[in-house]
C-alpha cells in the first residue's frame, strides 16, 4: 500500500470546507485506495498535530514532515489569519500561517517539483459588515501573486458555494492522485510479470494479475495516446467517464481533438446483467440471492437497485459527465448493449486489452481478495482482429445515449416484465375457503393474533386452504372445525377473490361459502385467534377487516 501525504491549510472561517475536502479523501481511499493499492494521508493540524512545547508553527511542519508531502490544498476566504513568529528569507515576518506554509510549499515546487500545490478560492457573496476588511484585503493581495505577471504565477480554483467547492476539489484530488501514485508507481522501477518468448512471438504482451494490477493503468494510458482509434466494451466506464474516478478521459479528448475516433459500448442499465453486476459489486449476497432464485416481484428488486452504490453512484456519475462531455466532444460516441458483457475490452490501434468478468467475485475483487486477471495482446494475436469485428457487430446493434434515456421508462418496463415472467416459475398456487356462519342476522368473526405473519390483527371468517383431493365442502368442514370446535353445513358460494398484489410470488383464490352450525360451541385456537364475534354487516363493516372479507361486503352481494 502506497502512502500519498496531503497538507491542508486555511483559516478557521473555512472550517465546513475543509470538513467536506476530508470527506471526499476519505471516500477516494475507500473507493479507488482500496482498488489501486494507495492511501492519501491527509494532514489537518487541529486534528492531527499533538501538543508539544515550541514555535506551533515549527510543530506542525515537524509533525507533518511537511517537505516530503506530495499535495498542497490552500482553502482562502474572506479571512488571512494571524501572524505565525516566522520570517521569510528577506526577514519579513509571514503574516499568517498559511501564507508561511504556501511559502514553504512553493519553494519546494520550485527545488524539486513536489508538492502539487492547488489553491481554491471561496467567492460566496459577502453581506457588508461580515467581514474584517483588512483581512480581506490580504487575502486579495496574496491572491494577485498568481498573475501570469507576477512572482508566483499559477492557477487557483473559484467556487461560490459548497457543491461547488465539492465538484471542483473531487476532480482536482482524484487528477492529482492518480498522476503521483502513477509516478510513484515509475519510480519502484516494478514491471509487469515477464512473459515467455513464444507468448510474445504470437502476440501477447503483458499479463495483470492481482500483483500487477497497479501497473496496467501506465500501459493503457500509453496505449490511448496518439492511438487514431478508441473502442471500449465495459459495464460502466468509469475509469473513462466518471467525475472521479476517471484515468484516461483527457487522453480521450486529446484523441478526438486530433481527428481520432472513440467509441464506447457500455452495458444497458436496465437489463438483467446489470442487476447481476450492481448486487454482487456492491456485495448484497441478499439481494443477489433473490436474483437468483426468482422469487421477488420486479418493483422490489428495481427499486433495490436504484439504492446500490452501483447504480447512484457510479452508472449515474457516468451518465450525467456524458452528458456534459458530449456537449463539447460530440465524436466521443457513446451507445449501449443489451447483450451479457462478459468482458471489458479496450482497443487501440496496436494493442488489445482483455479482463474477462466473473460476477460473483466482484466484491472480493474490489478488496483485492480475488481477482480477474488482464492480458494485453498486440495486433499481431488473432484475437485482436475478431475483437475488431465483434466489437463493429455489436456497435451497430446497440442504442445510442439519446435513445435509452428516450425510451428509458420503456426499458424499465421490459426488464420488470422479464424478471415477474421468470418469478412465474416459482409462482405457488392455492385456494383458500371461507365459511360465512349465520345465526340470525349476524356471523361470526374472528380476530387474528398479532403473530401471525400475514395480515396480523385483522378480523376474519373461519377458513383455510384447501388440501389436495378435498371438495369444497369437505374443506370448509375441516377448517371451521380446526379453528373454531363447530361442526357446519356448507352451502351456496356467495363470493371469489383473486389475491396477487399483496403476496409476493403467491396467487390466491379465495372463495366464500353460506354455512350453517349444527353443533358444537365456539372454542377458538390461540395460537391463530384472539376473540370471536357474532356480528351483523354493519357491524363487520366497522372492524379492521381481512382484504377479501373487506371486498366481500363492500360488495353488496345479499348474503342470506
Amino acid at each position: 500500500m502506497k502512502t500519498i501525504r496531503a497538507f491542508m491549510a486555511s483559516c478557521n472561517d473555512m472550517m465546513k470546507y475543509r470538513a467536506a475536502a476530508e470527506q471526499i479523501i476519505e471516500e477516494i481511499n475507500c473507493s479507488m485506495g482500496e482498488h489501486f493499492g494507495f492511501s492519501v494521508q491527509l494532514f489537518r493540524w487541529e486534528k492531527n498535530a499533538i501538543p508539544e512545547m515550541g514555535r506551533p508553527q515549527d510543530i506542525i511542519f515537524e509533525q507533518s514532515k511537511f517537505d516530503s508531502i506530495d499535495i498542497f490544498v490552500g482553502i482562502i476566504g474572506a479571512r488571512f489569519g494571524t501572524p505565525t513568529g516566522g520570517f521569510d528569507e528577506k526577514q519579513r515576518e509571514y503574516e499568517s500561517g498559511t501564507e508561511e506554509e504556501f511559502e514553504r510549499a512553493y519553494y519546494n515546487f520550485r527545488k524539486t517539483g513536489t508538492p502539487h500545490i492547488m489553491i481554491f478560492r471561496n467567492e460566496t457573496p459577502l453581506k457588508p459588515g461580515s467581514f474584517n476588511v483588512e483581512q480581506y484585503t490580504k487575502v486579495q493581495n496574496f491572491l494577485r501573486q498568481f498573475d501570469a505577471s507576477n512572482e508566483k504565477p499559477g492557477l487557483f480554483r473559484r467556487f461560490k458555494s459548497l457543491p461547488d467547492f465539492q465538484k471542483d476539489f473531487r476532480l482536482a484530488i482524484t487528477k492529482s492522485v492518480l498522476n503521483i501514485f502513477d509516478q510513484k508507481e515509475k519510480e519502484t522501477g516494478q514491471s509487469p510479470a515477464d512473459l515467455s518468448d513464444p507468448y510474445k512471438e504470437i502476440g501477447f504482451q503483458q499479463l495483470f494479475v492481482t500483483e500487477t494490477n497497479n501497473l496496467r493503468g501506465i500501459m493503457k494510458s500509453k496505449a490511448i495516446s496518439g492511438s487514431s482509434v478508441v473502442c471500449l466494451l465495459a459495464k460502466t466506464g468509469n475509469s473513462f467517464l466518471g467525475s472521479v474516478g476517471n484515468r484516461y478521459l483527457d487522453l480521450l479528448i486529446k484523441n478526438v481533438q486530433e481527428n481520432g475516433t472513440v467509441r464506447i459500448l457500455l452495458l444497458n442499465p436496465w437489463t438483467p446483467d446489470a442487476l447481476s453486476v450492481a448486487f454482487t459489486e456492491t456485495g448484497d449476497t441478499g439481494m443477489l440471492q433473490h436474483l437468483l432464485q426468482h422469487d421477488m416481484q420486479s418493483q422490489q428488486v428495481i427499486e433495490a437497485y436504484r439504492r446500490t452504490k452501483w447504480f447512484s453512484s457510479k452508472l449515474m456519475d457516468v451518465l450525467q459527465e456524458y452528458d456534459v462531455i458530449r456537449q463539447k466532444y460530440p465524436q466521443i460516441e457513446l451507445r449501449f448493449l443489451d447483450a451479457d458483457v462478459s468482458a471489458s475490452v479496450l482497443i487501440t490501434d496496436h494493442t488489445l486489452f482483455f479482463e474477462p468478468y466473473y460476477n460473483y467475485c466482484h466484491s472480493k475483487r474490489m478488496n483485492k481478495i480475488a481477482s480477474t486477471f488482464e492480458i494485453a495482446l498486440s495486433e499481431r494475436h488473432p484475437l485482436y482482429s475478431d475483437s475488431f469485428q465483434m466489437f463493429d457487430l455489436l456497435w451497430v446493434n446497440a442504442i445510442s445515449y439519446d435513445e435509452l434515456i428516450k425510451d428509458e421508462a420503456q426499458h424499465i418496463i421490459r426488464l420488470s416484465n422479464y424478471i415477474d415472467a421468470i418469478s412465474v416459475r416459482n409462482t405457488l398456487f392455492y385456494v383458500g375457503i371461507h365459511a360465512l356462519i349465520r345465526n340470525g342476522d349476524r356471523f361470526l368473526v374472528l380476530h387474528r393474533t398479532k403473530t401471525k405473519t400475514y395480515m396480523p390483527d385483522k378480523w376474519d371468517i373461519p377458513g383455510g386452504s384447501m388440501e389436495m383431493g378435498e371438495t369444497l365442502e369437505d374443506a370448509v368442514v375441516r377448517e371451521v372445525l380446526e379453528e373454531t370446535g363447530l361442526k357446519v353445513k356448507p352451502g351456496r358460494i356467495l363470493y371469489t377473490f383473486s389475491n396477487f398484489s399483496e403476496l409476493p410470488n403467491r396467487q390466491t383464490l379465495q372463495i366464500v361459502i353460506a354455512s350453517e352450525a349444527e353443533q358444537g360451541s365456539v372454542l377458538l385456537n390461540p395460537a391463530e385467534h384472539s376473540e370471536y364475534r357474532w356480528v351483523t354487516v354493519g357491524e363487520a363493516s366497522g372492524l379492521p377487516l381481512i382484504n377479501f372479507l373487506e371486498s366481500f361486503l363492500a360488495s353488496g352481494i345479499e348474503i342470506w
